[in-house]
This record gives C-alpha cells, sequence and structure tokens, in this order.
C-alpha cells in the first residue's frame, strides 16, 4: 500500500478513477476495502498516472509513477540542474513538459525526449541553455520571459522557431526576440509571411492579482507594429558611438517626453480606450505595444517598453517586481489624477558595462511630465529600496553608489539634445534648405557657364544652359509646392487649434476710436502677442492634464502654436504706450457693451 499527501492524492485518484472509466476497467475489490481513496493507493494503480504537476513534496514521490507522459514543474525552486536531468532521462517518452518559475534551473537537456510534443518554458530568471531542441518536431513551444540567450544560441533558437512554425507547429515566444527573429529572417532570405500565422508572442504579467492571466499574447502582425516604431526611435536617436549609459540616457528621456500614465485604464480592466472604445488587447496597458502605438501605459508598461527599446540597441535590462508603500502612490499623481491603489509596482533593472542599476521609468515621467526634476534614474539597490520593496532581488549585487546627481543631469541634458537635434533633422527646414542648396548649387553652375562662354564660346552653349535652366525652374516648383503643402498644413493645424481653445489666432484687433467713435482694425503689438501665446500653451497644458488630448498631439500642436506666434511677432509692432492705451480702451469697451471684439 502506498500512502500520498491529501493533496498530490486527490489529483492521483481522479487520474486513476477517469482513465478506468475510459477503458471501461472495473475497480478491483482490494481497492474497494481502501478505507481513504483520496491518500491510500495500491502500487499497481500508479500505472494508470499519465500526468503530474511537481512541486517541493511530490518531487520525493515522482518515481512511484512509471508511465508519465507529461510533467509539470512549476515552483519547486528547490530543483537543481543535475535533479531535472536525471528525472528527465528516466522519463525518455515525455509528449508534454512545463518548467515554470524554477529559479535555479540555469540548463535544460531535451536531448532524450524523443516523443515530446508540446514544451512550455516560462518565467525561469537563471535559464541560459537549452539543449536537443534542435531535431524536435513539436506541435507547440512556449518560451518567454527566461534569461535572454546570447548570440549564438539566440541565432538556433530562431532557426528552430522557424522550421517548426514553417512545419506547423504552435509557437509563442517571447516579444524581445522579434529583433532578433526580424534579423535571422533577413540574413537568411526568408520570409516572416510564410510563419506569422503559426508565431504569437508573450510578454508575462508580473500580477496576477488584478490581471486574472499571467502574460499578454500579441499576434505577429499585432506585435509588429509596435516593433517598427521602437525601431524607429533607436535609429533615430541612437548613435554608434553612444556609450551604454548615453543609450539609456536617451531613451529614458524618450518615455518621460512621450508616454503617459494610463489613469483611466485602471478602472477598465488595464484597457486603454479612446472615446469610450477599447483599443489592443485586455490587459494591453501593461505592456509594451500600448506604450508605442497609443502613448499610454501603467507601470509595467513603462519597464517592458525600456526593455524592447534597450535590447535593439544592445543594452541589457529587466522588468523587476517591488511592493512599495501607499503613501509614495501620490508620486506619479498629475492633477489629482491617481494611480492604482494597490502596491504592486514593475521598475527597470539595468547592466550597464556590468554594473546593476534600478530606475523607476514611471514615477519619473509623471515627474518630469509635472515639470518636477527627475530622482529615481539609475540609482543603486540601497539608494530604490528607501521606497521600493524589491522581490526576487536578493542575490543581486547592484552598483555601489547611484549614478550622482550632476551626472543624471549631464546625461539627461545629453539625451534632451539629441532628440532635439534629431527631431529637427525630419523638420520642415531641413527638406526646404536641401532645396535652397540645390537651387544655389544650380545657379552657380548657370554662372560658371556663362563666365566660361564669354571668354570663349562653347559650341554646345545655348543646349547646355537650357538644361540648367530648365532644372533650376524644376527646383523652384518643387520648393514652391513644398511651401504650399506646408502652409496648408501649418494651417490645417492651427484651425484645429483654435476650435481646442475657442478662440482666433490673429495679429489684429479691434480697439475703439474716441474720434470716430467706432471700433477700428489695429496691429496687436509684440508684448500683447507674447502674452496671448503664454495663455494659449497654458490652456494648451490644461487640456493636455486632463487627457483631453494625447501627449504627441500636445506636443504637435505645442510647436505649430510657437511657429505662428513667431511668424505673428515678427510683423508686430513694438510695444508702446499709445497701444497700452488702445488696448485699455478696447477692455474697457468690452466691459461696457459686455462682449469680446476681436
Amino acid at each position: 500500500m502506498i500512502q500520498l499527501p491529501l493533496d498530490i492524492g486527490l489529483s492521483v485518484r481522479e487520474q486513476i478513477d477517469n482513465y478506468r472509466r475510459k477503458n471501461n476497467i472495473p475497480e478491483p475489490d482490494e481497492v474497494k476495502k481502501i478505507y481513504n481513496k483520496q491518500t491510500e493507493f495500491m502500487e499497481d494503480e500508479l500505472k494508470y498516472v499519465t500526468s503530474l504537476r511537481i512541486d517541493s513534496e511530490v518531487l520525493d514521490y515522482i518515481d512511484l509513477f512509471p508511465n508519465l507522459k507529461s510533467i509539470n514543474f512549476e515552483g519547486v525552486n528547490e530543483i537543481s540542474n543535475e535533479e531535472l536531468t536525471d528525472i528527465l532521462n528516466k522519463y525518455p517518452n515525455l509528449e508534454s513538459l512545463k518548467v515554470k518559475n524554477e529559479s535555479c534551473i540555469q540548463r535544460i537537456d531535451l536531448s532524450n525526449l524523443n516523443n515530446l510534443k508540446e514544451l512550455e518554458i516560462i518565467s525561469n530568471q537563471n535559464l541560459r541553455v537549452v539543449d536537443g531542441l534542435d531535431d524536435k518536431n513539436l506541435e507547440k513551444i512556449t518560451f518567454y520571459n527566461n534569461e535572454l540567450f546570447g548570440k549564438k544560441d539566440t541565432e538556433n533558437f530562431c532557426k528552430i522557431i522557424y522550421d517548426n512554425a514553417y512545419n506547423g507547429s504552435e509557437c509563442n515566444i517571447d516579444v524581445l526576440y522579434m529583433d532578433d527573429f526580424l534579423k535571422y529572417l533577413k540574413e537568411n532570405n526568408l520570409k516572416l509571411e510564410f510563419v506569422k500565422d503559426n508565431i504569437s508572442w508573450s510578454e508575462e504579467l508580473k500580477y496576477g492579482a488584478y490581471s486574472n492571466q499571467d502574460s499578454i499574447t500579441y499576434t505577429t502582425d499585432e506585435l509588429k507594429k509596435a516593433y517598427d516604431k521602437a525601431r524607429k526611435i533607436v535609429k533615430k536617436y541612437i548613435r554608434t558611438g553612444d556609450s551604454q549609459e548615453e543609450r539609456f540616457a536617451i531613451l529614458y528621456e524618450w518615455m518621460c517626453e512621450n508616454v503617459k500614465y494610463d489613469y483611466d485604464a485602471i478602472d477598465k480592466g488595464y484597457t486603454n480606450s479612446k472615446d469610450g472604445i477599447a483599443r489592443g488587447r485586455k490587459n494591453g496597458t501593461n505592456g509594451s505595444v500600448n506604450a508605442l502605438l497609443y502613448g499610454e501605459c501603467v507601470c509595467q508598461g513603462y519597464t517592458k517598453t525600456m526593455e524592447m527599446l534597450l535590447r535593439i540597441c544592445g543594452v541589457r535590462s529587466y522588468d523587476t517586481a517591488c511592493i512599495i508603500n501607499d503613501k509614495k502612490i501620490p508620486e506619479i499623481s498629475i492633477d489629482g489624477k491617481k494611480a492604482a491603489d494597490h502596491s504592486d509596482h514593475s521598475i527597470l533593472k539595468v547592466n550597464l558595462g556590468g554594473r546593476i542599476y534600478y530606475s523607476d521609468v514611471t514615477w519619473d515621467a509623471a515627474r518630469f511630465q509635472k515639470g518636477e526634476e527627475r530622482k529615481y534614474f539609475l540609482l543603486s539597490k540601497e539608494d530604490i529600496e528607501k521606497n521600493h520593496k524589491l522581490v526576487g532581488e536578493g542575490g543581486v549585487f547592484s552598483a555601489r553608489e547611484s549614478v550622482s546627481k550632476e551626472r543624471m543631469n549631464e546625461l539627461l541634458s545629453f539625451a534632451k539634445k539629441r532628440i532635439k537635434e534629431s527631431d529637427k533633422e525630419n523638420t520642415p527646414s531641413i527638406f526646404l534648405s536641401d532645396y535652397e542648396k540645390r537651387y544655389a548649387m544650380i545657379v552657380e553652375k548657370i554662372e560658371e557657364l556663362m563666365i566660361v562662354n564669354s571668354k570663349t564660346p562653347l559650341p554646345n552653349f545655348e543646349k547646355d544652359l537650357r538644361i540648367l535652366l530648365d532644372a533650376r525652374d524644376e527646383v523652384k516648383k518643387d520648393i514652391e509646392k513644398f511651401m504650399n503643402k506646408e502652409k496648408e498644413k501649418h494651417k490645417k493645424s492651427i484651425k484645429e487649434v483654435e476650435q481646442l481653445l475657442g478662440t482666433e489666432i490673429s495679429d489684429k484687433k479691434l480697439v475703439y476710436d474716441e474720434e470716430l467713435k467706432a471700433p477700428r482694425v489695429v496691429l496687436k503689438d509684440k508684448l500683447e502677442l507674447a502674452k496671448e501665446e503664454g495663455l494659449n500653451k497654458q490652456r494648451l497644458r490644461e487640456l493636455y492634464y486632463e487627457g483631453k488630448i494625447e501627449l504627441k498631439k500636445y506636443s504637435n500642436i505645442g510647436l505649430e502654436l510657437t511657429h505662428e506666434y513667431e511668424n505673428l511677432k515678427k510683423k508686430a509692432p513694438n510695444h508702446n504706450n499709445n497701444d497700452l492705451d488702445a488696448m485699455l480702451n478696447s477692455d474697457a469697451l468690452e466691459n461696457d457693451k459686455g462682449q469680446s471684439l476681436k
């Protein structure tokens, strides 16, 4: 007679009874006599058990089950590489294997499992090697939130995924492999279209308490849209000679400038919405796709997005769980809006040249968007733990000291300047400058041709001159076309601003003329325009903080508004007392008549 603990016995007895029913096997008399069938078993019965979830307690009894086809290791923690290998060698006929949350496992060898059909390897933070996958013809592969492989193993892993997906296998892999996978396809002249429907991509959700699911899963098309955006960001702002510190600072600055905390999603199942219509996946606001495509997310979305961006530019980082004191939550409150009232939180751990730092991108983004100085940038473990209780980071040896405040400001100033310069490279003035340079070069060639011909008549002078004149006129048309297009875009933007703010942006105003006893049109002076610009920008900020316009739109409209007022101020008269008197008269007239004159 075999005695098993109750929590193991319940599952074992259920499997045995199901097997007997399915195969019309009557229950033996000796089994009928067992007093407690949930804890006591005949040894011969255990051969019917084909599936087992292994925890630290079950590990002591695993040798009792000779015919296991499916094993689930989840949270055993004590199990070592050697113990796992011994178990897998004892069961060469395994068809399904799951290894999840095993922090001690660094290597898994599947070489002996020739019948393996389903494989799930999830959230094993120290796993670095998986052997024996090359020759497997699997039906399903799930692999995410493990330690990412080195370059050589990553290339081999991408090949395995492609080959299995091409043969119809269902593959679900970590979103962070998208960059490596696309590089592998390009280098080997393979097409994503051949396998994309058989591959899905996952990000782990650490906070099951409120998510009721342990991951967000995207289709290839969904993730590729976000990945393409991430790739463009890295390509646009990161230079080959940038240090790892500088790369981190640039992407940190970009996140602070472009991604808002998604307060509304907290009350809507962590799903982003616009105008009441849900966007993206359930719990999507916890992930990188929402942050990149919609510019909004909650804490884990910030860290997942930084992970993706840093992965693309070769910097190692990790989404790290922590617990915060509720009193600290107002840190990310903007205009009275408050973050989630639970204490689970996500921050970023980053490896910069072997030095481990922690950063709270979420809190710093909110501080930046409130106009406050950032203070959670590249901190030591000791400093981050002053208001974040880290989870599962006991064995991590971080940098001895946080990056100094002076160094932080230096790096963020560098990052801000890089972003500003890179954005400027794509502004209309840059394109216009290119046209003007081409125009100047052609004019110079025309002048040279005419000078040479004046000294010694050239046989093909008229023909060559006509070619240059036509080229000049063509560039001139391009400049006019470009200018008209930009003017139309600007007019459209200004009209949108006027509708948003409920005002009219103009360099003219009506004032009451005492001599004429009637209002007349005059130009606003530079001081008036400057004050008006400040008021309109303040209202624009209020609309942004109220959540009525997105961050990207807020930035673009702000630039257009600045451009418009700069143009108006160039033509405006300087401020003088007469204009001030006129303005006061205008205000008096407005008060007397009870209405505004524009």
